[in-house]
């Protein structure tokens, strides 16, 4: 094998500490730890501290000021919620309904939680904020709802698709303005378990189930009426979002069956392409609908064909100082 000096015109450069700056590409050896380190361009999913309670919930917040709430256990249906400040998991306010199939959006100290299947009754449309601390009941959702997505604030939401009374998948829309629901224009394809990120004016809704199979569609939503995005590589259900309309990730789901995905896919606005895949393969796990791009994700807890899943994963793009290592063979 060839020099580095052979095939870049210069020796590699030996230095006490490493640069402050370096530039992308960039190679040196610190002379302090020994160690040969390099500035790269790094995308994967890395482990994060387990939730407290295995399960599959509703998220909030970014990949380390999260939020989790409600959900399905081993045991049950839970009203618990759990906030993750980028390291570990820590109890937070109880909801007042227990539920599961819950959507969520907002930020961890200014969520909201909305819809959901009580266990053994029907679906709800029972809606509530939380501040940080608590949660506090609010208007309900104009009908009862389940397997719905969000995207927004609390003060400006979005909720569609999902499954009402008397339809296995809707395709309606309403915004939220902290205090009162209006409906918005529908989606051109009725599903539920889809995924959704990003604003009130600027929505990201893809994946799901649609009678009698699971959708690859995407749609976007700018304020006024859906259209048509770039198909999912892959249609499933339960899959979960973060990012906005025109950088997203999506992650995980299943097929409406006994496999699930380990599954992730970007999203630059027109298209999706194939990245990493997650350590840990699931459907409804977590998400952080309230990252500004798709550099930065997070996946917590989940379901899968071994049961309620209390594993949390980060996901990371950008360039990074990593450290270089070598192999015989």
């Amino acid at each position: 094998m060839a020099a580095y000096k052979t095939l870049k015109g210069q020796s590699i450069r030996q230095v006490a500490s490493d640069p402050t700056n370096p530039v992308l590409g960039e190679i040196w050896y610190n002379t302090t730890t020994g160690v040969l380190k390099s500035r790269a361009f790094v995308e994967a999913w890395s482990s994060g501290g387990n939730v407290g309670t295995a399960r599959y919930a509703g998220a909030a917040g970014t990949r380390d000021s999260n939020l989790i709430m409600a959900g399905s256990t081993s045991g049950g249906s839970t009203n618990v919620s759990e906030e993750y400040d980028g390291t570990s998991w820590s109890p937070s306010g109880n909801l007042n309904t227990t539920r599961f199939r819950i959507a969520g959006w907002g930020t961890q100290t200014a969520a909201v939680g909305c819809g959901g299947y009580l266990t053994p009754s029907p679906s709800t449309n029972a809606t509530e904020e939380y501040n940080g601390s608590s949660w506090t009941s609010v208007t309900g959702f104009p009908t009862n709802i389940q397997f719905a997505s969000s995207a927004g604030t609390q003060t400006a939401g979005l909720v569609f698709l999902g499954a009402t009374p008397g339809s296995g998948t809707a395709d309606i829309s309403f915004s939220y303005n902290g205090s009162t629901w209006t409906a918005t224009p529908s989606l051109s394809v009725g599903r539920r378990g889809a995924a959704g990120t990003g604003t009130q004016t600027a929505a990201l809704g893809f994946g799901g189930y649609l009678a009698p199979g699971l959708s690859a569609s995407t749609e976007e939503f700018d304020g006024s009426s859906w259209t048509a995005g770039g198909a999912l590589g892959t249609g499933r259900s339960g899959i979960r979002g973060s990012g906005t309309s025109a950088s997203a990730l999506g992650f995980g789901g299943n097929n409406v069956g006994p496999t699930t995905y380990d599954l992730t896919e970007e999203y630059n606005g027109t298209s999706w392409s194939t990245k990493s895949a997650m350590a840990t393969a699931g459907v409804d796990r977590g998400g952080s609908p309230a990252s500004t791009n798709s550099s930065s994700a997070l996946a917590a807890a989940g379901n899968a064909p071994g049961g309620r899943l209390s594993a949390t994963e980060e996901w990371s793009s950008g360039t990074a100082t990593v450290t270089i290592t070598t192999t015989t063979s």
